[in-house]
């Protein structure tokens, strides 16, 4: 379904609420309700209509965001020492250009933008409204759903949008392969099952198959579980940790397709400094 912005009549009376967008000084009018449609004044004269599927849609797909499925922090490629110089003087620049959004003398909104909403407005923005949403644009949208109640304020200014939580991401992860580390010993594991108790459905339990591949730590029972307060969980970039980092999994399936490649012509310490590059971008100082 398609839905044209509308540039219609409206009067001022009409935009009975107001967002806050992040930045100061501007705010965004709008009437209506997410159950039923909104109608968000962008600027004068050129007002959207969100529709309440459109919002059901946007939410379903940005909480979908499965953390454990992205790249790990350290999957930027290796490079030369001209490519990591050419890298230092962008970030110099990018850090410039931050200064100047801070400033007003870029884009003031291109960091109040969330990434992720940023992504699906570049995807869908134009088969939804007929039209791409910069970011001012963006940035109004944001507040007028925390404005309605869906997204959290920080401070003054809307928070992220909502996540997949950390059982419904590991269930995603239910049939495919892991690298499980405890006491800083790798195998590599198909995460088979993902239960919870009946009695305190916030304690997880992951029942793993040991699929004994070369390189990797051959003391492991064929199969195991491991597990614990969810609350207790830390979920990362392709990663998660058990408490107090009794065990963890790297997740990422791009990362463990590396690490099973490169296992086999590494010794133990080797496979801890593989795995630390992939997951953090650096070896263990300390071994």
């Amino acid at each position: 379904m398609t839905v044209q912005a509308t540039h219609n009549s409206i009067s001022d009376s009409g935009f009975d609420k107001e967002a806050y967008t992040g930045l100061r000084g501007r705010t965004c009018r709008y009437c209506g309700d997410a159950s039923a449609a909104l109608e968000i004044e962008l600027a004068p004269g050129d007002v959207l209509t969100v529709t309440a599927a459109q919002v059901r849609n946007l939410f379903a797909d940005l909480g979908a965001f499965n953390w454990l499925l992205e790249d790990c922090l350290g999957m930027a490629p290796r490079m030369s020492l001209i490519e990591s110089i050419k890298a230092a003087a962008r970030v110099r620049r990018m850090r410039r250009s931050d200064r100047r959004a801070r400033t007003g003398r870029n884009d003031p909104y291109a960091s109040l933008v969330s990434a992720r909403f940023r992504a699906w407005l570049d995807e869908h923005a134009k088969a939804l409204w007929g039209r791409p949403l910069d970011n001012e644009q963006a940035a109004c949208l944001q507040g007028v759903f925390a404005g309605e109640g869906l997204l959290p304020f920080e401070g003054d200014r809307p928070g992220e949008f909502p996540a997949a939580d950390p059982l419904a991401s590991l269930r995603a992860l239910q049939g495919s392969r892991v690298i499980y580390e405890e006491d800083r010993r790798f195998i590599v594991a198909e995460l088979y099952a993902v239960t919870t108790s009946e009695r305190d459905p916030d304690q997880v339990s992951l029942f793993l198959r040991n699929l004994s591949l070369p390189g990797f730590c051959q003391e492991f029972p064929a199969e195991f579980t491991a597990g614990g307060s969810l609350k207790a969980t830390s979920l990362g970039f392709g990663m998660i940790h058990g408490y107090m980092g009794t065990w963890s999994l790297i997740t990422s399936p791009r990362a463990v397709e590396r690490l099973v490649a490169a296992a086999p012509g590494l010794d133990r310490k080797g496979l801890l400094d593989a795995c630390r590059q992939v997951q953090f971008g650096r070896a263990p100082k300390v071994y």
